[in-house]
């Protein structure tokens, strides 16, 4: 009888030690899903190791949008119509779940910026899609909102809001870089699909005829793009929105001028663009 009370005590033993595994196990395995959840893709960018552009394109896959723009101009006063068309990356700068903007180059985005005659333009037509490039996210129509008023290459698309999604990931602080320092350029040049770069912090400049500042970025290597957003090499945050590129005989590649997220913050730049109150809630979300 002894001994069966043994044997039962064993096997109770083993079963609660079994069942202290398995308990274990899945809150080890929950509580990963629950970090994982809960910023999951935050967590592939640190702020002390060197990013990629996979990884910045899917931490701000809900900022990150390729815009598109078509139309039509008429070559004389009785000629033909013929079709254009210019696409860029723009970056998501507000959502509040029935509409976002999205700013952009205006030159992606305005047949007759630059220009030095305006043609007739008919049909114009924009597209914006939001997410990374192999999404598969559907495209949708937008209209221009706005356009800075002094000589800047900068506009605001508006569209439907892409969805409820929050911004997981915040802007980055441009204040913290420094000459030299490494960053990554992501874009779309016009029908060229997605081009990534490399370059490095070339200077910074004031410009208070024009209300800005920006960051000068030397590409040295890959390809440029005047339509496109700049990140940090180091911890991957957005620091910074191409608005223009420095005129230099081919084949050379000129200095980026971007407008940084420091001055997306302030309230100066965005009163060049919107209104009073719409300023204010931009910037409660941005």
């Amino acid at each position: 009888m002894a001994g069966h009370d043994t044997t039962v005590r064993r096997g109770l033993f083993h079963l609660q030690a079994l069942i202290m595994l398995l308990i274990m196990a899945l809150c080890a395995g929950g509580c990963r899903r629950l970090t994982e959840g809960s910023g999951g893709r935050d967590r592939q960018l640190r702020a002390d190791q060197p990013a990629t552009v996979d990884q910045v394109i899917e931490a701000y896959q809900a900022r990150l949008a390729v815009v598109q723009t078509t139309w039509e101009h008429r070559t004389g006063r009785l000629g033909r119509w013929d079709s254009y068309g210019t696409e860029g990356t723009g970056l998501v700068v507000s959502s509040d779940g029935r509409s976002a903007l999205v700013l952009v180059s205006r030159h992606v985005v305005d047949p007759h910026y630059g220009a030095s005659d305006s043609p007739p333009t008919r049909n114009v037509v924009f597209r914006v899609r939001v997410g990374p490039p192999a999404s598969g996210n559907p495209w949708t129509e937008g209209r221009l909102a706005a356009v800075y008023i002094h000589d800047v290459d900068l506009a605001l698309v508006r569209i439907p809001s892409p969805g409820p999604k929050p911004f997981e990931v915040p802007l980055g602080e441009s204040t913290s870089l420094h000459l030299g320092d490494e960053v990554l350029v992501v874009g779309h040049p016009t029908w060229q699909g997605l081009i990534r770069a490399r370059g490095a912090v070339n200077g910074f400049q004031d410009h208070p005829e024009l209300g800005i500042s920006t960051l000068r970025v030397d590409v040295t290597e890959g390809p440029s793009t005047t339509a496109g957003l700049v990140f940090a090499g180091r911890g991957g945050r957005l620091v910074g929105v191409i608005r223009a590129q420095a005129d230099v005989p081919e084949p050379q590649t000129g200095d980026l001028f971007v407008i940084s997220t420091d001055m997306l913050r302030k309230r100066e730049f965005w009163r060049y663009l919107l209104n009073e109150t719409e300023t204010r809630r931009l910037l409660a979300r941005l």
